[in-house]
């Protein structure tokens, strides 16, 4: 796109010195200003959220979930203060990476949080109806996780250091690539989840269900 702007105007990257009054909103790389009553609801949820596992965590002494949960609410946190700064400069490129950066990478923290938090549980009714050691959970859904969380960084990476669309398009298939692992690996989660809870429904354990 900075092909068709004026010479000596950049509309991405590092060297980015477009604003809204040199170049048109469509050569920024979303195209649009994000909506900053919707950014300020989210950062204010996350806050929230952050807060309230904060003081949960502490008093509950659940460690691993609430790191997990605190900083994947920091880095929404972050990532939408990137879209406040779009807003207000849809060619900043510090905001751009701190939006697909930290909006990206921060729901692989709450899946541990949730990997980490099924454990516990398991442990709390009854371990020996599980098809699976409580520990497994650990050790192989959070190395999943850490797999999304480096192919998302290594995408984010090379988004950040991409000079044109095209480099930063290449980095944005990678952080995709590591999403979909993601999500694939929530679904297998899922399925796990579920089976326990049907097992334990159908056990002398279910009465620790409703506690």
């Amino acid at each position: 796109m900075s092909s068709s702007l004026p010479d000596g105007l950049v509309s991405f990257g590092p060297d980015a010195n477009c604003t809204l009054d040199l170049c048109p909103l469509e050569a920024s790389m979303l195209g649009y200003q994000p909506n900053i009553p919707s950014t300020i609801v989210f950062i204010s949820v996350f806050g929230l959220s952050m807060l309230l596992h904060t003081l949960q965590g502490t008093r509950k002494k659940t460690w691993g979930f609430m790191v997990s949960m605190i900083s994947g609410c920091i880095l929404e946190i972050v990532g939408h203060v990137g879209r406040i700064i779009i807003h207000n400069n849809p060619f900043d490129f510090i905001g751009f990476l701190l939006q697909i950066i930290c909006i990206t990478v921060a729901p692989v923290f709450f899946c541990s949080a949730i990997y980490v938090l099924l454990s516990q549980v398991i442990n709390f009714i009854d371990p020996s109806i599980s098809r699976f050691k409580p520990q497994l959970f650990y050790w192989i859904f959070i190395p999943c996780d850490i797999v999304s969380l480096i192919l998302q960084a290594v995408g984010g990476a090379l988004s950040s250091v991409g000079t044109d669309h095209a480099a930063v398009e290449v980095g944005e298939n990678i952080s995709l690539v590591g999403l979909i692992f993601q999500v694939v690996t929530l679904v297998v989660f899922a399925a796990l989840f579920a089976d326990y809870v049907v097992t334990a429904a159908r056990s002398p354990s279910r009465g620790r269900l409703n506690k």
